[in-house]
């Protein structure tokens, strides 16, 4: 049997996903008709996602680079913002948040005192310099990215 492309997987999982969530969603009745749209397409992207880390499990074989994590940040913010509640990016996203805060600190306390906060930002390559392994830090990162998305559900039923 041939193996099976990163696009065909990627694209059989996606559509599986958006399938199970929605089936899911109207068998357990959650659907809100006001947010189905925006539920399709985030199903669509996690989906899509779960395709590209099945596909790119560890050691990772390609980079989604700037295009991809452009798009996928785009995706979040519109769903955020079409969702009518745009302030719940912030702590969904906490670890996209906290990289930028930490480069904006690198770059800020660097101008003010010609020393660096960081050994280097953003705060991922700190924690490498300092000698955490890539899997630790990825685990650090999905802990965090977990908190701030229960976060996130208990904000957005208040």
């Amino acid at each position: 049997m041939e193996r099976e492309t990163g696009a065909g997987m990627v694209l059989k999982v996606a559509v599986l996903t958006s399938f199970l969530t929605t089936f899911m969603g109207s068998a357990l009745n959650l659907s809100i008709p006001a947010l189905e749209a925006e539920f399709a397409v985030g199903a669509a992207f996690i989906g899509g996602l779960l395709g590209y880390l099945i596909y790119n499990g560890f050691p990772a074989k390609i980079m989604m680079g700037d295009t991809g994590s452009l798009a996928l940040g785009a995706a979040c913010a519109s769903i955020a913002v079409f969702s009518k509640n745009p302030l719940l990016i912030v702590t969904s996203g906490i670890i996209f948040v906290w990289t930028s805060i930490s480069v904006i600190l690198q770059v800020l306390f660097f101008k003010a005192t010609a020393s660096r906060l960081f050994l280097m930002a953003p705060f991922h390559h700190h924690l490498e310099l300092k000698g955490m392994k890539e899997t630790q830090i990825v685990t650090l990162y999905f802990v965090v990215s977990m908190v701030g998305a229960a976060l996130t559900l208990i904000f957005a039923r208040a």
